[in-house]
């Protein structure tokens, strides 16, 4: 249960009368997760990074307001706001982790706990999603409605993007940029978010194509110009959980799928210990029986696309592979966001 916050340790919970505010933390492999419930309008936080001091004054979303903060901070103070100035609550403190001074400690996540398929369907459809893609992400949300119906659970409304006015959650959704280019897809991508989505979504997310990374891409530029714009998307929108996505691949070539999986080595290095992946390249590349298709090249593994999963000899997915790739999607939201 939340209570009134006075003092907590990582994980756990605690109280202090009057006070119209609660939290929890969740410690996860890179950074904590702060999660703060009011009935107030706004939640302000501050503390101390290396660089200086640190202030956030955020807007609450349903009743909860999330934040994440690096994993070597020690503490932080947190207070409710009714409005941009006047005060709801006190400032209370909050211990992130238990040692002192300059010492840095990475703490151990403890086990969480088994969460069903239903269950974290259930909390998708609970969420304000943000999804911007082009042809293979028409096909994944396509069948989505078909993967709830096979749980015997109400689908999210699927809306395009970008939406404003709307109470309760959305999956939200936008083509995005244009194919073989994908600077055009982080752009709008970022702009999108910068425009005032980003203060209406819990969730966002940028699926690249797969002839975004053909023979001469150069992947090295492509990946630092994501990996800048998200990182810079993170620390404006603390509260929105931002997946990162692998390059889904086609039936064929060798050597465009050896570019591809290149690529995705680079994400799921960068983003595989943060709760945040999803990588859709090994779903669409793995039999029903756990084996992977593809091959090697000089020495260099590459993966293809299934092609029990494909629509057609390129990269799109049939209903089988948009289900597969779909169910696993929306419980990699559930999990990311938890």
């Amino acid at each position: 249960m939340f209570g009134a916050l006075a003092l907590t340790t990582s994980g756990a919970w605690a109280a202090k009368p009057r006070e119209q505010m609660s939290t929890k933390v969740k410690t996860k492999s890179s950074f904590h997760r702060l999660i703060v419930r009011t009935e107030a309008n706004r939640v302000r936080l501050k503390y101390r990074a290396d660089d200086g001091p640190v202030k956030q004054t955020q807007t609450v979303k349903r009743g909860v307001r999330k934040f994440r903060i690096p994993l070597e901070t020690p503490k932080v103070r947190v207070r409710a706001l009714k409005d941009k100035q006047s005060r709801h609550s006190r400032w209370a403190k909050v211990i992130l982790n238990s040692g002192s001074g300059s010492q840095s400690t990475t703490p151990t996540p403890a086990p969480p706990p088994t969460v069903g398929v239903a269950d974290q369907l259930r909390e998708t459809a609970g969420l304000r999603v943000l999804f911007g893609h082009q042809s293979v992400g028409r096909n994944i949300l396509s069948e989505v409605s078909t993967v709830y119906a096979g749980y015997g659970i109400n689908a999210p409304r699927q809306l395009t993007a970008p939406v404003s006015g709307v109470d309760g959650p959305y999956l939200s959704e936008i083509n995005i940029g244009t194919n073989r280019d994908p600077d055009s897809k982080i752009d709008e991508f970022d702009d999108l978010l910068r425009s005032g989505v980003g203060d209406r979504v819990d969730v966002a997310f940028l699926k690249f194509c797969y002839v975004d990374i053909e023979e001469g891409t150069d992947i090295n530029r492509m990946f630092e110009r994501y990996t800048e714009t998200l990182r810079k998307l993170e620390a404006t929108y603390p509260g929105v959980t931002f997946l990162h996505l692998t390059v889904p691949l086609t039936t064929y070539s060798a050597t465009d799928n050896l570019l591809r999986e290149q690529y995705n080595q680079k994400v799921r290095k960068k983003y595989g210990g943060s709760g945040r992946l999803f990588d859709i390249a090994k779903i669409e590349s793995t039999r029903p029986s756990g084996s992977r298709v593809g091959g090697t090249r000089n020495g260099q593994q590459f993966y293809l696309l299934h092609e029990a999963y494909a629509s057609d000899k390129e990269g799109h997915l049939n209903e089988t592979g948009a289900r597969r790739v779909g169910l696993a999607l929306m419980q990699q939201v559930a999990a990311a966001e938890g």
